[in-house]
């Protein structure tokens, strides 16, 4: 009777723990209080809709800390999306296009800006596979 009341007692709670994951039944991230979390899917989806607005600011002609705003925004929700390893190394791949339009808008060059974030918003949109 030892030996099975502590064996019952560490089964039940280690299936207990596997059942109820903490951070799903919270409903916030379980790294920092009240910030909200992302899916992959939906944080790759944000990001690539806030360079489109960058794009759509700079046909515009909108001026050049509006856009800048809009580039480190989406420089910042990039930073949300996490997978796993290889996507995380291809998201860094495409947040150096990020930083090449914002270079370039600081240096007055609109139309280059305008094509590092084709490419960015390109290969943001293929992250989506590699989930």
């Amino acid at each position: 009777m030892k030996i099975l009341k502590p064996l019952l007692l560490s089964a039940v709670l280690g299936a207990s723990m596997g059942v109820f994951s903490t951070a799903a039944v919270s409903g916030e991230c379980a790294e920092d209080k009240g910030r909200i979390c992302y899916e992959p899917v939906e944080a790759i989806n944000l990001t690539i809709e806030l360079i489109r607005e960058a794009r759509h600011a700079i046909d515009n002609g909108n001026d050049v800390a509006g856009v800048i705003n809009l580039i480190r925004s989406a420089t910042r929700m990039g930073k949300e999306i996490n997978a796993n390893d290889t996507v995380d190394r291809q998201r860094a791949k495409s947040a150096g296009f990020l930083k090449k339009a914002r270079k370039a808008m600081k240096s007055s060059d609109p139309q280059g800006a305008h094509t590092h974030l084709l490419e960015a918003e390109r290969r943001y949109a293929a992250l989506k596979p590699l989930i």
